[in-house]
């Protein structure tokens, strides 16, 4: 009995747990289906009032109560959602929300319910069916999926654009205190975010430095809505809201400038393009911060190898890139690193000057 009970011991340690990895792995898709299908219904925000029974939440939402059950029951698996315990009938079943679950609720700071909402996009998933495409030929996929252009496209398409931008903000929400804690901006006086979006890093920003001023730069429509949330500080002459083009001509003299995930949907001659605007803009003493996720740091590894995927299927010659070919890039039009500085989140900070040999041409 002993001797059985070691060989069966021996045996269960050499099952290894490698096919069952992969067997999670390439399960993701269902998982992603559910969580989006969950949030296009409005589950998340259903349950916030309280607990909820899978057949009012039916009833609300139109759905077939057994399967929307069945809904509920995996994402339960996944932590997302609780049920609540006393029922044997699906219909009469409860679910309440569990920590992961608030965060695809629709007013939760730091959601995840746009996101939910972008990867639900018909586009979304079709631009991946042409993977192999891109791996075959090294070009974007997008013209597979649309004829427009991948942001023209979005342009042109205003209920998907107000969810990528309510996407955008929401994990700017995230990111910002990371950014906060890493980086001192108390030298400065004049800061400029291009691409600044919603505005959250610059608000931020003038929070946490009284003397600091600050310059956003984006589309005019991404603006309206950043001086309706920073009308105080633009009221106290404490921000400007400037809508520009950030490849060609941007605010002169400032101190520091941010580029926050703007480079890696960018070919690199575009990249060329508002680096050279950065440097034509900056005094001698003025920093650039390129802030990217990117993939040759340990935390941001899966996350930034994968978001380069993406970015090869979307846009033609973009791409997550590493501290060697951003430091390339910039020092073609007259930067040099001065370091770099890991964030508590997947981005990294690249801090940037302008190199002796273009000062002294100034």
């Amino acid at each position: 009995m002993h001797e059985k009970g070691k060989e069966m011991e021996e045996r269960e340690q050499h099952i290894s747990a490698a096919p069952w990895d992969i067997f999670e792995l390439l399960c993701g898709m269902w998982k992603t289906r559910a969580i989006a299908t969950a949030v296009e219904f409005g589950i998340p925000d259903l349950v916030a009032e309280g607990p909820r029974t899978v057949s009012e939440l039916a009833t609300i939402t139109g759905t077939h109560a057994l399967s929307l059950y069945r809904l509920l029951r995996a994402l339960a698996s996944l932590g997302i959602f609780e049920e609540v315990p006393g029922e044997d009938v699906a219909e009469a079943k409860k679910f309440t929300h569990t920590e992961m679950s608030r965060y695809l609720c629709s007013g939760q700071k730091g959601t995840m319910y746009f996101m939910a909402r972008a990867v639900a996009f018909p586009q979304s998933w079709k631009l991946w069916d042409y993977l192999s495409h891109s791996v075959r030929t090294g070009g974007s996929a997008w013209q597979l999926v649309e004829e427009e252009e991948l942001w023209q496209y979005i342009y042109n398409n205003p209920e998907k654009y107000a969810v990528l931008e309510q996407f955008f903000s929401s994990l700017a929400s995230l990111l910002t205190p990371a950014l906060m804690q890493a980086y001192d901006f108390s030298h400065a006086q004049l800061v400029v975010d291009l691409g600044c979006g919603h505005g959250v890093l610059l608000s931020s920003l003038l929070q946490t430095y009284p003397h600091l001023k600050g310059i956003g730069v984006d589309r005019p429509d991404v603006l309206t809505t950043t001086s309706c949330m920073l009308a105080s500080n633009i009221k106290e002459g404490r921000l400007q809201c400037i809508a520009a083009d950030v490849r060609q001509e941007i605010p002169a003299d400032a101190d520091i400038y941010i580029l926050q995930q703007v480079l890696h949907d960018m070919s690199n001659d575009d990249c060329i393009a508002v680096l050279k605007s950065c440097r034509q803009a900056c005094k001698p003493e003025s920093k650039l911060l390129i802030i990217e996720c990117l993939p040759d740091t340990c935390a941001a590894s899966s996350y930034g190898a994968f978001m380069d995927l993406q970015a090869l299927l979307a846009v033609e010659g973009a791409g997550v890139r590493t501290v060697a070919e951003y430091s390339a890039l910039a020092e073609a039009v007259g930067f040099s690193l001065v370091q770099t500085i890991p964030t508590a989140s997947f981005l990294m900070i690249l801090e940037m000057t302008v190199c002796q040999a273009a000062r002294q041409q100034d």
